[in-house]
């Protein structure tokens, strides 16, 4: 749904990788009911994107790069295939942060990974399965047999600072760092107090450490 969000707000051109086909086929069966010629969305992986150098103006990803298997290798290809002015707008949440695990529908409190062992969530996040079979609810794709794995899956446990690191390695050059705390939109729900409590979380994630617990979602604007 992003795509056609992208392309009804004015893009010339929207394309759309994925390395579900499964996903792949969703978007595009969509897309064809909305009749939007300018989108494409190809079965691709972010680290070997079949793309020439040099070839967009801006790229968005938003709540993926926490999944990819090589995250300098997608980010290296982002910086291959973006114009020289061109932008990246990134938005996803740091390993530590409350929801970090992606465990909501199965062990739903925050942190959960900061207080136990992997093999010890992923024991738990079984027997809620087996309880109340909660794959039903999400794609064929998207089921998970927690006990066969050995660590939460399909996440590559990036944190803030390796994440910034990362961009210096690579020679991304940060256009803006926003690290968004929890709670941020209960808290609208509080008038006056709300805003005060948010600003002093807001000042939390200045603080080394603290910021990659306080953090639920990192953003940044890069450029080459």
């Amino acid at each position: 749904g992003k795509l056609l969000f992208y392309d009804e707000s004015g893009a010339a051109d929207v394309v759309g990788i994925d390395i579900r086909l499964q996903s792949v086929n969703s978007a595009m069966q969509l897309h064809m009911k909305r009749a939007h010629n300018v989108i494409k969305v190809l079965n691709s992986d972010s680290a070997y994107m079949p793309f020439p150098s040099n070839y967009f103006d801006v790229i968005i990803s938003i709540n993926v790069l926490e999944h990819v298997d090589n995250i300098r290798a997608t980010m290296l290809e982002c910086k291959r295939v973006l114009r020289p002015d061109g932008i990246i707008f990134l938005h996803f949440p740091p390993f530590y942060s409350p929801w970090g695990a992606h465990l909501e529908g199965w062990i739903n409190f925050p942190w959960p990974h900061v207080l136990f062992r992997d093999s010890q969530l992923l024991e738990a996040a079984q027997w809620f399965e087996d309880k109340k079979k909660n794959n039903k609810e999400y794609i064929f794709s998207a089921n998970v047999d927690w006990l066969k794995h050995s660590q939460l899956p399909e996440l590559n446990r990036t944190t803030i600072d390796q994440f910034e690191k990362l961009l210096r390695d690579v020679e991304l050059k940060i256009l803006h760092t926003d690290l968004l705390p929890f709670g941020r939109h209960y808290l609208q729900k509080f008038g006056l107090i709300g805003k005060i409590i948010f600003r002093l979380l807001k000042i939390l994630t200045i603080l080394p450490g603290l910021r990659e617990i306080v953090t639920t979602k990192m953003v940044f604007i890069i450029t080459k």
